[in-house]
């Protein structure tokens, strides 16, 4: 899939900062934080500092006029006289032509020791467009989130690998819901009880946002892992049709406590969902996020006492 970005228009200085220093890592084969970042405002020249062999990244986020960007680069020039870094490599959201970056490489001469330690918005785009830097390009969601063209290109892969799991309805739902949804503490709350045990309760009365905020958290980790399983469905019977012990799944599971199945269950004497959540909460291939109406929910618990119980171990 080709790029295009305009990295001024869509990133701010200190995202682009960081999408900077992503890059050379993962270009590099680097852990993650090998590289120190410093806070917002004057650098020092400094936007990424490796420690083990004094190296720089200095990232500049200017709109695409080379001219704008020489006139800083000189003034970075003088402030490397004092840090002497080892190497020195420029990362920028202006395109840059051969000649241009002879010219870096000249200003910067016994610093920038390779035309691969300019990284323009040309190779940036590249890179990007590389599987090995996927999970950078999903890191940065306003990069894609304009044009919805990885988010679509990330849902056509799941109607392929579960057509049967998947509706028009949900996708256009979904596209939605994540474009313009606002993150709030509730959410990130959310998502530390998913990180903790698997599984997510959200409940309350209609009209509240409960499955938004399903369908965002699914999101989260569908950005993580684009070979992520998602499935949405309004019943536990689908969950264990569709769970495979060997495949990362994430299931959303809305109304999960209607009033016929919670009948069901009691007529059948057995509770199938205390029995699942046991084995996605102490597993690790599976996350659940269920979803109910705050009266079913608590007409389920005093029918059920298992579900009772392994909802409060989550609390």
């Amino acid at each position: 899939m080709k790029n295009n970005y305009d990295f001024h228009a869509l990133l701010d200085d200190v995202e682009f900062e960081a999408l900077a220093i992503d890059i050379v890592r993962v270009r590099e084969n680097l852990e993650p934080n090998v590289f120190r970042r410093y806070p917002k405002g004057r650098d020092g020249g400094i936007d990424g500092y490796r420690y083990s062999d004094n190296t720089i990244i200095q990232a500049k986020c200017y709109k695409n006029d080379f001219n704008i960007l020489k006139g800083s680069l000189k003034k970075e020039v003088l402030k490397l006289r004092n840090l002497k870094p080892s190497r020195y490599i420029l990362v920028t959201s202006v395109g840059l032509n051969k000649e241009q970056q002879r010219e870096i490489m000249n200003l910067f001469k016994g610093y920038i020791h390779s035309d691969e330690d300019i990284i323009g918005r040309i190779e940036l785009n590249e890179y990007l467009a590389d599987p090995k830097f996927s999970i950078i390009q999903l890191k940065y969601n306003n990069l894609w989130t304009p044009s919805t063209v990885v988010f679509e290109h990330i849902l056509e892969n799941i109607i392929l690998r579960g057509p049967n799991n998947f509706n028009q309805f949900h996708l256009n739902e979904m596209k939605n819901n994540v474009e313009y949804y606002i993150k709030t503490k509730a959410y990130h709350e959310s998502l530390d009880i998913m990180d903790s045990h698997n599984c997510l309760l959200v409940y309350g009365e209609p009209g509240i946002g409960k499955t938004m905020l399903g369908f965002n958290i699914a999101f989260h980790y569908l950005m993580q892992n684009e070979e992520l399983d998602l499935f949405f469905t309004d019943t536990i019977e689908d969950v264990y049709k569709f769970y495979r012990s060997d495949k990362k799944q994430l299931f959303v599971v809305d109304d999960f406590l209607g009033v016929n199945y919670v009948n069901n269950q009691i007529q059948n004497g057995e509770s199938k969902i205390y029995r699942l959540l046991k084995s996605i909460i102490s597993g690790n291939n599976h996350k659940i996020v269920l979803i109910s109406r705050k009266n079913i929910l608590f007409e389920g618990i005093k029918l059920l006492p298992e579900l009772k119980a392994i909802l409060l171990n989550m609390s």
